[in-house]
């Protein structure tokens, strides 16, 4: 059963000091203030799916 863990804050982008992808993001939880880190091999959908504020389950990432 996956269980809704909050929303995605952010994803992706560039680095703006390298100019680099990067490959992690942050989620805000809704069970508390702590944000979680989800690196890009944590990720169990398409990237497309992680745009800010999608509903984020248990089922999206494997960081659980």
């Amino acid at each position: 059963m996956n269980r809704e863990v909050g929303k995605v804050k952010w994803y992706g982008g560039l680095n703006s000091k390298t100019g680099r992808p990067n490959d992690y993001g942050f989620i805000s939880q809704i069970t508390n203030s702590d944000d979680l880190y989800f690196n890009k091999r944590d990720i169990k959908c398409s990237e497309n799916y992680l745009k800010q504020d999608a509903n984020v389950t248990s089922g999206t990432l494997d960081i659980f």
